[in-house]
């Protein structure tokens, strides 16, 4: 044995057998060579031939396997030692398959890198959607305690087609509602808004803020990490304690650290708080989109906005007047969120019949309740279907995929059948060797999904970054964590991918013959096997050309919302807006300001032009009612409205078609309810007067009284909130109109060269010449408002177009390898063709026709799905079909490109074989 010893465990080495099933086998094959050496001695050859010849036989093909098969193994392969548990056999066998399968990737890491690199692009992304999702929709504000308890209720007039007019709701009807349900264990009021905070001696700035009941952090279980909570003595009305509680960020800001902010005043819209305690960090609000930095009491609210302390106290006591229209609901024991509104249903009537004259609006006045928190309640649904149609798109990405990897998988099973007969000869029963396969697949799906984390979070940022133009903010809102809950579903979505991708492979694959695979002169793959493999790129291309489709679907719709004449133009203009209420400034005070810093941008250099307004397109607006026919109370119709300067139309150029602008007198004295001038668009002046002149009409505004209005001007229409209804007349009235109601709350519209930030700078050093204390909004081109609109078509869109172009990718790299295995394994039948005279051609053609019938296939079942597909975003489609031909034969144009890209180097390749060479290789 010693003789053959050496040379039998170089021939074993790559099997990494367990020691004493090496033994075995070696002394087995060392007697049979022993036995080879003595026959061939006996017929007349010498030692050192008998020797040889002996090992030549034992390499020849087949040989080697039908003597491992012949040994009997004395403790079978998948087993450990006798007496080993049955758990413990099989974490055992585990054990050593995954050694074996580290191993075999390690020998093989071209391979490895491809297929990581592929579920690293699939997976990836999918992980990208799910934080979006789970940061959007199902993910609770950091630190709320049993989130699944908790509900938001709106109060308000609802519309038909979901839209609703919010009511404010005050604290003693909420008492009143809290003790007539059964449902509720706690419900706490919370109002978000923005204020000017400054603290020793720094710049006043805006800062998101929200006046809170009381009990609202105790509802929510969210207390503060240093100081102390609110109590009722902080919220007693009129105007409530001067305290306030700060976001750990601010404090930090302000003062350098949550301990050393505690007993620190700083001044909230100009008024004196105290800080009483700072919150843990990561709690800023209730929604994704909270950026709470400051919170106070509810009846502080009226002190830190100014209103008067008399006035108030004459509210008291005689009026239900709220300041909150947003409501958080802790569900008692035992209770449910149905309950709870079918509760709510009930209660909310009722208290307009018990309280007649505080409650009026009560009567058409209904409660909705929003189970969990997360995304603005109003705004959910439509962030939900735009998250359910990203997922839909993961998924598909998932399965692309699966059928990508599963492909490469195969394509290596086949180059391994040697390794697999080896083990099956071995003792390896076919369990063992798709355990195995399966273990290596997992394995590659695990290191993906580590790889895919970069796409990931690339991804997540790109959804954010196309979303949050839809979103109003003061600052960078946080990206969306990447937590523990996404990464255990990641993780469990890898191992799925695994198994899934490498079940067809290892299945197939552990269908080995050891004889027969060992004395194959050539691995070639089954006709079942090459028609799995075709069967997976034609999923691959099917499932692409569905997502190109769509994305193709989408991107014509932005086209044509791009072509939408908006009647302005957005480029150049920046938006910046002003509270001078909450500062203390009175209507008179702010006219005043307004004029001065109305001059000063006027003669800023950098400043084509500049207005002062309202409001401005595609933002919240004024809207009156309009009567159709004077002296008829019930014909009116809704316009939208907005107070302006003479300047606004030069800012947005929008050309006056008859008439006049406004004069500075007209704009800018003090005025109130009584007539005056107006200008109207084309769509209002048409309604009101058809074909005839508008100028020196007068139009009726529904009010009480009504008020009689002369048309002074006629202005090009220019649509005001959305880009495929059809749009709303608008009315533009003298910005001093109302009482002055915009003078104190005035947003400022400036066209400029300059980039929004440069212009914001120049804005706030114009107003801080008149008023330091006085901080603007954040900086806003006027082509976000516009691009809020297409949001949410921009980022599925995007998506969709990315995830589609990678799935053609990855579907082309499948078709390749597939196309190229085919060709070396019909190297001998091109080689015959060739030597008897086929043209170069015509096996170029043969290969393309393989290719021809999987785009064939992949584009007929593709366009089927796509025109599926297509239902699910047939809500977001403008200007195009859903069934639009030219879309559909761009996309089927795009797959035949790819196809032919994909199968082109491998039928290259076949055009080059030389017959001779091909027939020596077999």
């Amino acid at each position: 044995m010693s003789t053959w010893r050496d040379e039998l465990i170089t021939r074993l080495r790559d099997l990494r057998l367990r020691p004493e099933r090496e033994a075995e086998i070696v002394e087995e094959l060392s007697q049979h060579l022993d036995d080879r050496v003595r026959e061939l001695e006996a017929g007349g050859a010498s030692p050192e031939a008998a020797r040889r010849e002996a090992l030549a036989d034992l390499d020849a093909p087949g040989a080697l396997a039908r003597q491992l098969a012949a040994i009997e193994a004395r403790s079978p392969l998948d087993l450990p030692p006798p007496g080993t548990p049955a758990r413990g056999r099989w974490l055992a066998a585990l054990a050593q398959d995954l050694r074996h399968a580290v191993a075999g990737l390690r020998r093989t890491p071209g391979f490895a890198f491809t297929v990581v690199t592929a579920l690293a692009l699939t997976i990836g992304p999918t992980t990208g959607i799910l934080s979006v999702a789970n940061w959007l929709i199902w993910r609770p504000p950091p630190g709320v305690v049993q989130p699944d308890r908790l509900a938001v209720v709106w109060f308000g007039e609802w519309g038909d087609d979901g839209s609703v007019r919010p009511r404010r709701v005050s604290e003693p009807n909420i008492v009143d509602l809290e003790a007539g349900s059964t449902a509720v264990a706690a419900i706490g009021g919370w109002q978000e808004s923005r204020v000017s905070v400054a603290a020793d001696g720094v710049v006043p700035r805006l800062v998101g803020s929200a006046h809170a009941t009381v009990d609202l952090f105790d509802l929510l279980g969210v207390h503060p990490a240093v100081g102390r909570g609110f109590t009722p003595d902080d919220d007693q009305p009129p105007m409530g304690s001067p305290v306030a509680i700060l976001g750990d960020a601010l404090a930090r800001g302000l003062f350098g650290g949550a301990e050393a902010a505690i007993g620190r005043t700083l001044d909230v819209n100009g008024q004196r708080l105290s800080v009483i305690g700072v919150l843990p960090p990561g709690f800023v609000g209730l929604s994704p989109f909270s950026q709470v930095g400051i919170w106070f009491p509810s009846s502080t609210y009226y002190h830190v906005n100014h209103f008067s302390e008399t006035t108030m106290r004459e509210r008291a006591g005689r009026a239900r007047g709220g300041v909150f229209y947003t409501f958080v609901v802790r569900l008692a024991p035992g209770s449910t969120f149905e309950r709870l509104q079918g509760e709510l249903d009930a209660l909310v009537p009722a208290l307009a019949a018990r309280y007649p004259d505080d409650n009026e609006a009560f009567r058409t006045t209904r409660a909705r309740v929003f189970p969990g928190l997360g995304t603005a309640e109003l705004q959910r649904d439509r962030y939900r279907s735009l998250v359910d149609r990203l997922l839909l798109v993961g998924l598909v990405l998932l399965l692309l995929g699966c059928a990508n990897v599963a492909n490469l998988l195969m394509s290596r099973s086949g180059r391994r059948q040697h390794d697999r007969a080896v083990r099956a000869a071995l003792g390896a029963s076919r369990a063992r060797l798709v355990q195995l396969l399966l273990i290596e697949s997992c394995l590659l799906a695990l290191a993906g999904a580590a790889l895919g984390v970069v796409a990931a979070v690339w991804l997540r940022d790109l959804i954010q970054a196309l979303l949050l133009p839809g979103v109003y903010t003061l600052g960078t809102v946080p990206a969306a964590p990447i937590d523990g809950a996404v990464l255990a579903t990641t993780l469990g979505l890898s191992v799925c991918t695994g198994l899934v991708a490498g079940l067809a492979p290892a299945w197939t694959g552990s269908d080995t013959r050891p004889s027969a695979a060992l004395g194959a002169g050539s691995v070639r793959t089954s006709r079942a096997g090459v028609r799995l493999r075709a069967g997976f790129a034609v999923l691959q291309f099917a499932l692409s050309l569905a997502l190109v489709t769509n994305a193709l679907l989408l991107v014509g719709t932005l086209r044509q919302l791009a072509g939408v004449d908006v009647g302005f133009d957005a480029r150049g203009v920046t938006t910046h807006a002003l509270d001078l209420g909450s500062q203390g400034y009175d209507a008179e005070r702010a006219l005043t300001y307004d004029r001065e810093l109305l001059a000063r941008l006027a003669a800023a250099p950098g400043f084509q032009a500049a207005s002062l307004s309202y409001s401005y397109p595609f933002s919240i607006g004024w809207i009156n009612e309009v009567r159709e026919r004077p002296g008829e109370a019930d014909a009116t119709f809704s316009v939208d409205t907005n107070f302006v300067t003479p300047a606004y139309f030069d800012v947005l150029r929008i050309p006056l078609l008859q008439g006049r602008t406004f004069t500075a007198a007209e704009a800018l004295s003090p005025a109130g309810d009584e007539d005056g001038p107006a200008i109207v668009d084309e769509r209002l002046a048409r309604r009101l007067f058809g074909e005839a002149p508008a100028i020196g009409r007068s139009i009726q505004v529904a009010g009480r009284p009504d008020r009689s209005l002369t048309v002074i001007g006629v202005a090009r229409n220019a649509r005001w909130g959305d880009l495929t209804d059809e749009p709303d007349p608008v009315l533009y009235l003298p910005f001093t109109d109302r009482g002055g109601y915009a003078a104190v709350r005035p947003v400022v519209l400036v066209r400029s060269g300059l980039s929004a930030r440069a212009a914001g700078e120049l804005v706030q050093a114009q107003g801080s010449a008149i008023d330091p204390s006085l901080p603007f909004g954040p900086p806003r081109p006027l082509s976000a408002a516009v691009e809020r609109v297409t949001a949410d078509r921009r980022a599925f869109a995007t998506v969709l177009t990315l995830l589609g172009a990678l799935g053609f990718v990855l579907a082309a790299v499948g078709l390749y390898g597939l196309l190229s295995q085919l060709v070396v394994e019909r190297t001998r039948e091109f080689g015959i063709r060739l030597a008897i005279g086929a043209r170069r051609g015509h096996v170029f053609g043969l290969v393309l026709r393989q290719a021809g019938w999987i785009a064939v296939l992949g584009g007929v079942a593709g366009l089927g799905l796509a025109a599926l597909g297509s239902r699910f975003v047939e809500s977001q489609l403008f200007g195009v079909s859903r069934l639009d031909p030219a879309i559909y034969l761009t996309a089927a144009l795009a797959l035949t490109l790819v196809v032919f890209a994909a199968s082109a180097w491998p039928a290259r390749s076949a055009t080059r074989i030389e017959p001779v060479e091909a027939l020596h290789r077999e």
